[in-house]
């Protein structure tokens, strides 16, 4: 739970509809908020409990002996649902000999309280609350008159070896991104915005992202999911969590069943938050990590999980959250990346730990040593597909491509294909394995597609084709029977549904899946040359120019 705070209640959420409502938990100061709002708590005839601890059913009892006190016996009657042991805790509480059966007697018997329920309109003799109290199992469903409730097990409890991990630190360092409108170095502006956008323009009340500036024009650093955001929600922004939202349809469609996980998860609870499955999945574009995700996702794959890497641009800036401001992310725009404003001077550090923010890369953990490839270029102009490479016919990969049969994969999808926006390369100087397999590149961009910044070191004249641009689809074993896939790209995902889900970018995804979720345990290759070497680096990234 979290710690007290004078200016917030616990949890408690509130659907009324028509005549009637129900109302799902009771914590700490959530009668009070309840009776001090608009809301009739006599027309709360329903109450559920999701789970028993003091954070979520503190103010049971308040809230059932003020509705039933000031009710004057309209409000005698309340039906309850929750899971066992509710009906022993409800007995606890008002029974006979409960917590509040001297004060429920005093109330019924009492002379001046009877005079009191009178004065309000109630009818003698009063007669004491009627709680109907039903023990709930998993996967039970309580029909209601405009509702129905399914109950199923608590996040605590793993359904299944499969999760997918969505970027929450992303969607708050997103959170109500003004870049439609205001524009940006990689995005022009749009003059036909969704109502979302719109709202955005003619109401900066609701907070700005991480990608724009303050008024005296140093960047926005903080940003809080506790918040109105209006993107935040499938069909409202193309990018990030509605994508994301296309994934988690696909592993629906793939019926091998799958969980959901936040950043927030791994971050507060660590290794337990993974140690319970086998396979984690990443949304489209996992760009914001903090230490303790890092070192989570690390430890987690030592042990023998399986990471596939459905993005493009992901493990990028180092974030910083804080147990002293739960929902909110801290992000320092430091020395180097793609970015839209830069620290100042002795701003770099984080206020909420004092790491020092910044590129993983550049703080000495590029991705590529963790997923085999990292963030190489981007260009939004039109996606392309990959060109399979030998090796994905012939190497100890090559059962990812069963059941496909054309050299050329992702040649369509929502973009134009399933190579684009940003992309991903493998390079050994930056950490690749070397017994990685590069299965499939793609590198016929368009001349939209640029290398990031941090690709341009000594001369910012560069090769054309440039072979530093390009998507590496690669895999790879990890010690204790693991294995890392990465497609190197945010848009894979816009070519997964084509056809129905009938299509290589399916099947090949749905070929890892399978695989990955298959306890039998992958075996590290002998050692001997790798089975592919990456493309020599241009001489601009070893110190000459052209």
């Amino acid at each position: 739970c979290e710690p007290p705070r004078a200016h917030r209640a616990g949890q408690s959420i509130a659907v009324l509809s028509g005549g009637a409502g129900a109302i799902f938990d009771l914590g700490p100061g959530s009668a009070m908020n309840l009776f001090a709002s608009s809301v009739d708590p006599l027309k709360i005839d329903q109450l559920f409990f999701t789970h028993h601890h003091f954070d979520h059913m503190a103010d049971f009892g308040h809230f059932v002996m003020a509705r039933w006190d000031q009710g004057a016996g309209a409000g005698d009657s309340l039906t309850v649902y929750g899971p066992p042991p509710l009906r022993r805790i409800t007995e606890l509480l008002f029974g006979p000999e409960g917590v509040y059966g001297p004060d429920l007697q005093a109330r019924t018997r009492h002379p001046l309280s009877q005079r009191i329920h009178q004065l309000r309109g109630g009818a003698m003799p009063r007669t004491l609350p009627t709680l109907v109290v039903h023990e709930l199992d998993e996967d039970e469903a309580v029909a209601c008159d405009r509702w129905t409730v399914t109950t199923g097990p608590a996040r605590q409890a793993p359904t299944a070896d499969v999760a997918l991990l969505m970027s929450s630190c992303t969607y708050m360092a997103y959170a109500n991104h003004r870049m439609l409108f205001e524009g940006a170095d990689f995005i022009a502006t749009r003059s036909r915005l969704r109502p979302e956008h719109e709202y955005l323009r003619h109401h900066p009340e609701v907070g700005r992202s991480t990608y724009e500036k303050h008024t005296d024009g140093s960047g926005v650093m903080f940003s809080s999911r506790r918040r109105p955001i209006l993107q935040l929600r499938p069909g409202a922004d193309g990018w990030n969590f509605t994508p994301d939202t296309d994934i988690n349809a696909f592993l629906d469609h793939l019926q091998l069943g799958h969980d959901i996980l936040a950043d927030e998860d791994v971050h507060a609870e660590g290794i337990d938050a993974l140690a319970p499955y086998r396979v984690i999945v990443t949304g489209t574009h996992p760009e914001y990590w903090s230490t303790r995700m890092l070192d989570t996702l690390e430890a987690w794959l030592r042990r023998g999980g399986r990471l596939m890497y459905l993005g493009g641009n992901g493990f990028y800036w180092r974030v910083a959250l804080s147990d002293a401001w739960p929902g909110a992310v801290e992000l320092r725009r430091a020395e180097d990346g793609v970015r839209n404003w830069q620290t100042e001077p002795g701003e770099s550090y984080h206020a909420f730990t004092g790491e020092y923010g910044g590129l993983w890369r550049r703080l000495g953990r590029a991705p590529n040593t963790l997923v085999g490839v990292g963030f190489a270029a981007q260009g939004f102009k039109r996606a392309i597909g990959y060109q399979r490479s030998p090796e994905s016919y012939t190497s100890r990969a090559a059962w990812i491509f069963e059941g496909v049969a054309d050299e050329e994969i992702g040649t369509s999808g929502l973009g134009g294909g399933a190579a684009g926006q940003e992309v991903d390369r493998y390079s050994q100087t930056l950490g690749s394995p070397a017994h990685a397999v590069i299965l499939a590149s793609a590198t016929e961009f368009g001349p939209d597609m640029t290398r990031t910044k941090e690709e341009l070191q000594a001369s910012t004249v560069v090769p054309s084709p440039d072979p530093v641009v390009r998507a590496d689809l690669v895999f790879f074993e990890t010690p204790a029977g693991g294995a890392v896939f990465s497609v190197g790209s945010i848009s894979w995902f816009g070519a997964l549904a084509r056809n129905g889900y009938d299509n290589d970018i399916a099947q090949i995804t749905a070929n890892v899946v399978r695989r990955f979720a298959d306890p039998l345990p992958f075996a590290l290759p002998e050692s001997g040359p790798p089975e592919q070497r990456e493309a020599p680096e241009p001489l601009s990234q070893k110190g000459g120019g052209r």
